[in-house]
């Protein structure tokens, strides 16, 4: 990895320092084979999630700062105020004014396999447009409770 990745291997010499590159595709193959995020991935498209707001109410909402941060983990049956969309695929798995679901649900469980994909591979973090990765933690815009 030194070689083809060198300023990962500098930023993050503990994690990297002396693996190849077949090792590295390896252990990331093994640990999306082993969580299953395939698997979440197309059950989190399978079904449509609950439309409980138009998007221009949850904009609305957006707009006068009637939402709060939430973290994926804590994101039951919360009503999400901006898209989430995954890349790749780049389609959503959550639109404005939809529900996120069950905390076991595929969307919820999809997004904190990838959080914790993102914790283990250091430097390989997901692009997902709606979703701020802070310090490490997944959270998400959504309508505060009681907010119309």
């Amino acid at each position: 990895l030194e070689d083809v990745f060198p300023i990962l291997a500098k930023t993050y010499p503990d994690r990297y320092g002396g693996m190849t590159l077949p090792d590295l595709i390896k252990e990331m193959h093994d640990y999306m084979k082993e969580n299953k995020q395939g698997i979440l991935l197309q059950e989190a498209y399978e079904k449509l999630p609950e439309q409980v707001m138009t998007y221009a109410k949850a904009y609305k909402n957006l707009v006068r700062g009637d939402v709060e941060h939430v973290a994926v983990s804590d994101m039951e049956g919360r009503i999400v105020a901006t898209g989430v969309f995954p890349y790749p695929p780049g389609i959503p798995v959550l639109a404005p004014g939809e529900a996120a679901g069950k905390k076991d649900g595929p969307i919820i469980q999809y997004l904190l396999e990838l959080q914790e994909f993102d914790r283990k591979f250091l430097g390989f973090s997901h692009d997902i447009h709606g979703v701020e990765n802070v310090k490490g933690e997944y959270k998400i815009y959504c309508i505060k409770d009681g907010a119309k």
